[in-house]
Formats: C-alpha cells, structure tokens, sequence
C-alpha cells in the first residue's frame, strides 16, 4: 500500500495531529467523534490535491468541535465525495499526545497544524515529481490526487514509486503550532484571538407571579471563517442556553456549608418549554482570525452576553436586578420592594 504520512502538533493547547494520504485506497480519518461531513480532508486535499486517507489528532473546539471544522476548510479545491471519508475514533496507539483541549482552540490551532504539514508533505511531492521532468518544484501542480507539469501528469502512487525506486515507501514530515518567543507555554505567545460577547433580548413580565419569560433572542458569533456554518450556529445556541441557565434557573444552593441541591431533580437547567419562540444566532466572517482561512474559535461569546442582555431587557422594563437567576420569588419580591421600599423587612 503506497501512503503518504505527514504529522502535525500542537503546543501549548495541544492539538497534535496525524496526516496519512493513501495514493491508491479510501480516505480515512480519525479523530474524536469524527463522522463523514468532516473538514480535515479538504484542508489537506486544498494542501495536497487529493484526500487524505487518515488524520488522527486529540481535540475538540469549543465551537465547531474540531471533528467538523476539518473538510469544510478547502471547500472548493479538487472535491472529493464524503462516501471517500472512513471514520475511525481516536487511538493512544498512534494519536500523539495532547496536554489538553481549551480556550476554544482547537480549529485554531489544530487546523494550522494541519495545514503546516500538510504544506510540507505537498512540497515532498512536487519535489519528487520535479525531480522526475527535471524542472523545479515551484512548477508542479497538486491536483485530483496527481502531480502535473503542462501536459503531463503522475499519480501520486507513481511519484512514490519514482522517489523510492520501487512501489511502496512514505514521505514523513511535520506540523506544528507554537509558543513564539519564549519557553513559558503561554497562550500570549501563540496565536492569539478574543471572543466577541453580542446579545439580544426581549423578555416578558407578569408583576403578579414575578415570573420573566424571554420571548426573542439574538447572539452573534465573530468567528472569523464560518467553517462548517450550521455547528458554529449551533454551538452558537449552546453558548446560549448556557447563558440562559444562569440567568433564569441554574443556583447553587447552600445551608451550613454543605450543597443542598446536588442533583439535577433539584438544580433546575433549562428545558425545551423554557426556550424562547424565536432564537437568531448571527455569524460575522471577516477572516481576521489566526486559523485556518482566517478562522477563530467561537462557542463561548454568547454565554457571558445572554445574561447581561435578559438583565437589562427587564431594567428597561423597569425592574433592575442585581443577582441571578431571575427566579420568580426573587423577581415578585424585587417588583414589592420597588413598590414599597420598607416592606422588605415584611417579606424576608
């Protein structure tokens, strides 16, 4: 079997990643709960002209997840059916080691990686095959899984064969993102990109209850580059039920220092009839982050936004409150403390 293999690490987040390019089989690819819509092919098919036939790495991004960022990120360069994409699940056996996932990197830096060395696998190849027609590297092309040069071409399998002197053999090369300037491990030293918090709401009050229902919603996602556009729009609604648990339901109740309500019979999460009617999550892309085509991490934003934005819709609705969740005996007992300030000794 003629394969080329190209690996890629991460440091400091740790997003190491395996490439393997099987000139003359399936692709197949490996990661943490991969399945065939996948991105990594097409980021190393845009590197190399043809699918990769394996990649394992361990991560996940916060908001894509990483497994689904990976064949969206060279959309459009030599497709490749996703019937070619096997998936296979993470293995210590062969995933390099990974110090952890966080701070919603994992597109960010893994996808770098990935591009760095798949660049330097598809240099190995157009050098063989330069090799070949005796003309230099910079002159040959990567595409459909073949070299070319005017009019002639090569299968990958039988640039191989031609750099190897015989059917088989494998190019191993490198791709890693780093700390830049210093050895402290330090996020400030790689790439570095911040997370917008935007959100919206409208929310309704009925004064007798106390009882706020949020009706509408609207976040927005800087991400940059929408790799794969519905997960950033649904990790963008999950950042917001999260924000949305805080502000409405989520407590952490105590009595003589021991958690009373440590089960979720009695810590009350968000369920499916407490979501708003509406729910518009914005993608902004201006391609202004450090990954991949100009991608950041996202997932997150909207998770400190939500809170502020139900908040202040109910202060502009003329009750302010200053601590969470807006449950609907604290809400009643603010609506009576507003109407008659001294009767708040009455209701504690």
């Amino acid at each position: 079997m003629d394969e080329y293999v190209t690996s890629g690490s991460v440091t400091p987040a740790n997003y190491p990643n395996e490439v393997m390019l099987q000139t003359n089989g399936p692709t197949v690819m490996s990661g943490p709960d991969y399945d065939a819509e996948s991105s990594f092919a097409n980021l190393v098919r845009e590197m190399l002209g043809h699918p990769l036939v394996g990649i394992t790495y361990a991560g996940r991004d916060q908001a894509w997840s990483a497994r689904h960022w990976d064949r969206g990120t060279g959309s459009g360069v030599s497709p490749t059916h996703c019937d070619n994409v096997r998936v296979l699940g993470a293995d210590t056996r062969f995933t390099p080691y990974d110090r952890s996932t966080g701070a919603s990197r994992s597109t960010t830096l893994a996808g770098k990686a990935v591009q760095n060395a798949a660049a330097a696998v598809a240099a190995r190849l157009r050098e063989s095959a330069g090799d070949v027609w005796d003309v230099a590297p910079e002159l040959v092309e990567l595409r459909a899984g073949r070299a070319a040069y005017g009019d002639q071409e090569l299968e990958f399998s039988e640039v191989i064969a031609k750099r190897f002197g015989f059917s088989g053999g494998e190019i191993i090369e490198g791709g890693e993102v780093r700390p830049m300037g210093g050895d402290t491990g330090s996020y400030a030293e790689g790439p570095v990109f911040w997370e917008v918090c935007v959100a919206a709401a409208e929310v309704e009050l009925d004064p007798e209850l106390g009882r706020v229902n949020v009706k509408r919603t609207a976040t927005v996602a800087d991400v940059g580059k929408a790799i794969n556009p519905q997960l950033v729009e649904r990790q963008d609604e999950g950042a917001f039920m999260q924000g949305f648990g805080n502000a409405m339901f989520e407590e952490m109740v105590y009595g003589d220092g021991q958690l009373l309500n440590d089960n979720l019979l009695e810590y009350r999460v968000p369920r499916i009839q407490d979501l708003p009617s509406e729910m518009t999550s914005i993608v902004v892309e201006n391609e202004d982050g450090p990954g991949p085509h100009g991608a950041k991490g996202c997932g997150e934003g909207a998770l400190a936004a939500v809170p502020a934005a139900i908040v202040n819709a109910l202060a502009d609705a003329g009750v302010p409150m200053t601590e969470l969740p807006l449950t609907p005996e604290r809400v009643w007992r603010r609506l009576k403390e507003l109407d008659d300030p001294e009767s708040t000794e009455e209701l504690t």
